[in-house]
Parts: C-alpha cells; sequence; structure tokens
C-alpha cells in the first residue's frame, strides 16, 4: 500500500515534539508564565501539523479512519469495521449519523408569542406559578426585553428574579417553543413529559450553583445562556443547526459552570484536591460539570429530559414518500456527545488549540466543497458532525468568555466579581502555603 497514505515523517516529528512539549507543561512545578509560553509554542507546532496535514488531505480522503477501510486495515463485515472504528479511533459513527439525521429548522410560520404569553401546564404547578409571578413584574419583563443581546444585564436581573437560571431558560424555551419543533420534527414523543423534566432539570441545576461564588454564581450561567442565544440569532448558526442542537445548546450554557467551588483548575491540580485526583488533572472541573449535570438526571427521574431521546429516531418522511424502515440512530449517543464536547471545550487550557482549530475551519469554509462520492460516505458523516461540533464548542466558549462585549458598566460589574474571585482563591493558596 502506498506510503503516502500514513502520516509523513515530518508530521510524525512534530507530533512527538508537541507531545513531549505538553507533558512539560503539565508538570506541577513550572511557573504560570512559563506555561504560558510553552502553550503558545504548543500551538505554533499544531498549526504547523495542520498546515502540512491540510496539504496531505487535498490528496487523500480527509479522515485517517476512512483510510483503515479503504486499505484494509480493518478488515471484516461492515458492523465489525464500524465497531472498530468505535473502539480504537475518535470516530463516532452513531453520533455522526444521529447529527446527518436532524432536519434543519422548520419554518416559522407563525409568530412567537410575547414574554407575557400565558405559560404552557407542563412543569409542576409551583414552577409554573414562579414563572408567571416574574413575567408579571414590570421590572423583570423590562429586562427580558434585551434578551438574546448583548445588552441584557444578568447580574440585575439576578437581584430582581430569585432564581435567574431557571426563569431565562424557562422563559426562551416558551418564547422560542424549541421544545415543540423537536416534537414536530419526531425527535420527542411527548412533548409535555419533556417539558417538565426539562424544567425540573433546570431548577435543580439551578440550586447547585454556589451564588457564595462572586463570579461563578446562577447569575453567570444565566449571563451565558443569554449570550449563546444571541449567538443562535446569526444567519449561519440558525442555517447549520436545527432546533435540537438550539435546545441541547441553550442546556449545555446551562450547566457549563454548575457546582462550580469558585478555585480553577490548576488551583486543583496543585492541592491534589478530590475533584483533581477524580479527573486526573484533566479538564477537572469541567469534567465535573458534566458529571454532575448527568448525576442529577440519573438520580430524579423528574428531572431525566435526557432518557426520553430516542434511541432508535427515523426520520420523518416527506410528503409522499414512504417511513425510511432502515436502522434508526441514537439521538441519545450525539446530544450526550455534544453536551461532554461542548462543556470540556470550556477549559480555558484548551483556548489556544481552540482558536487554532477556527483558524482552520474558517480557511476550510473558504474554499469549494466538492460532492463527496459513495465510497467516502462515512468519512464526509463523520466530518459533518466533526463541524458541526466545533461550530457548538466556540460559541459556546465565546459566550462564556463574552463579558468584554458587553456594555461597559455591566463588564465593571462582571470585571469586579472575577477579581473577587480569584482575590479570594489568592488568599485561600496563601493560607495552605
Amino acid at each position: 500500500m502506498p506510503g503516502g497514505r500514513h502520516k509523513g515523517g515530518s508530521e510524525r516529528t512534530l507530533l512527538a515534539a508537541r507531545s513531549r512539549l505538553e507533558a512539560v507543561i503539565e508538570k506541577p512545578e513550572i511557573s504560570d508564565e512559563t506555561r504560558e509560553e510553552l502553550e503558545e509554542v504548543s500551538a505554533l507546532i499544531r498549526s504547523v501539523e495542520l498546515s502540512i496535514g491540510k496539504e496531505r488531505l487535498e490528496r487523500r480522503p480527509r479522515h485517517a479512519s476512512v483510510d483503515f477501510l479503504q486499505e484494509g486495515v480493518i478488515e471484516g463485515a461492515l458492523e465489525h469495521r464500524e465497531q472498530l472504528l468505535q473502539l480504537y479511533t475518535e470516530v463516532d459513527l452513531a453520533a455522526a449519523e444521529g447529527n446527518r439525521a436532524l432536519s434543519q429548522r422548520i419554518p416559522e410560520a407563525e409568530s412567537l408569542p410575547s414574554d407575557t404569553a400565558k405559560i404552557r401546564r407542563h412543569s409542576t404547578q409551583e414552577l409554573d406559578a414562579r414563572l408567571t409571578q416574574v413575567l408579571e413584574s414590570e421590572t423583570a419583563c423590562r429586562l427580558l426585553d434585551q434578551a438574546g443581546t448583548l445588552s441584557f444585564d444578568a447580574l440585575t436581573f439576578a437581584e430582581v428574579v430569585e432564581t435567574p437560571l431557571f426563569v431565562i431558560f424557562a422563559s426562551l424555551e416558551q418564547r422560542l417553543r424549541l421544545i415543540k419543533q423537536v416534537r414536530d420534527l419526531g425527535q420527542v414523543d411527548n412533548a409535555a413529559e419533556f417539558h417538565g423534566r426539562l424544567m425540573h432539570f433546570m431548577d435543580k441545576v439551578g440550586q447547585l450553583y454556589h451564588d457564595a461564588n462572586p463570579y461563578h454564581s446562577r447569575a453567570h450561567a444565566a449571563d451565558v445562556v443569554m449570550t449563546l442565544e444571541w449567538f443562535f440569532r446569526s444567519e449561519y448558526v440558525k442555517a447549520c443547526t436545527s432546533p435540537l442542537d438550539h435546545l441541547m445548546s441553550l442546556i449545555g450554557a446551562a450547566i457549563h459552570d454548575v457546582g462550580h467551588p469558585g478555585q480553577n483548575n490548576m488551583f486543583h491540580q496543585k492541592t491534589l484536591s478530590p475533584l483533581a485526583i477524580r479527573y486526573n488533572d484533566r479538564s477537572v472541573l469541567e469534567s465535573m460539570h458534566v458529571s454532575l449535570s448527568f448525576e442529577v438526571m440519573q438520580g430524579d427521574a423528574a428531572c431525566d429530559w435526557f432518557g426520553l431521546l430516542p434511541a432508535d429516531f427515523r426520520k420523518p418522511a416527506a410528503q409522499g414518500q414512504a417511513q425510511d424502515a432502515g436502522v434508526g440512530v441514537n439521538l441519545k449517543q450525539y446530544v450526550r456527545k455534544a453536551l461532554v464536547q461542548m462543556i470540556l471545550s470550556t477549559d480555558m487550557g484548551k483556548h489556544a488549540k481552540t482558536v487554532q482549530d477556527l483558524k482552520v475551519f474558517v480557511e476550510e469554509q473558504a474554499e469549494p466543497s466538492q460532492s463527496p462520492d459513495e465510497g467516502h460516505q462515512n468519512e464526509e458523516t463523520q466530518l459533518a458532525l466533526e463541524k458541526k461540533l466545533l461550530t457548538l464548542d466556540v460559541i459556546l466558549h465565546a459566550a462564556d468568555l463574552s463579558n468584554p462585549a458587553k456594555p461597559g458598566d455591566i463588564v465593571l460589574k462582571w470585571t469586579r466579581r472575577v477579581l473577587a474571585e480569584f482575590w479570594a482563591q489568592g488568599d485561600e493558596e496563601k493560607r495552605l502555603g
């Protein structure tokens, strides 16, 4: 088989150099300043790797795992090859098929209800009453008029509303009717049950944020939800996502810092905290946020919206066409993969890599696309998933860091809070010696 189909010597050398460099970066004894400089060098090496890879990709299939299929490295029946790809590569064909099966947005034939419209009685009476009370407040409604804009003041809203994260999520869902859209596309059977569980989940997640934290509180989560909604109003994001992507991403924004203790990853790594031990110093807090969110659902059936997603989804047939009788796709696997990846991408230790991946993505988008032949269909399906997830990763990460893009008075309030949290961590570091 042609040797040119595998990584060249230069790429292997760069990969080895970057691996050794990243091993040094992980050592706790190096200073933060040195670590930042080494991360910049690692990002530069990565950019060279990507440049070389890009030239190679123009001459060969774009996913190495597809080479395994074409070259006979993984042989046997199709189902066996797919299992081996799942085990030994990062390819996730089930999630990729889930992404491909999602319809894009349904036509907006009818106007969306206003913030003050009568709420649906799908959640418990207590949760419904809470939202109703807020929507009857002139001050709260005035603040909600800025929903989905960079002018929304989450800190002031949190002073007016006792449960800002729940109320913001519930009011957005009511306005956008995402659950109805997902139901209309056949991706959820019982919209009322799904809505009820999701609202209970949001209420419980809100209670797991520590409002004693100056910065990483329910107000921050609410702010990120609203900023992410601003991104979803862009024509590009609307064009490349589905209603399920939209709903899933708002959930991701809501849970992205749940249970945050008020110290950063470096603090936990250096102090060998229980969290650092559990997650092996790798995206410690982000891993905890995801785990805690799924533990909430596993521990309380009333919160388990995830369990209502179909594991055997078949795209509804178009008018005049027969229903597809083929193998269904697992939307649970797609949603979990996306949520995990999105939240792990908020780790600031991955910022340089995310920026570099975005640069390459933008360059590739500018190039004319070619229709894949039948033999490359799996490859293209996987690439479509990777592009979708990168888009969602980037907008959540950007929403998480969006404070400097807000009006000056809002920026100042958040700046004071994040500094207060940093100083509190410094005091704790001093106490621990």
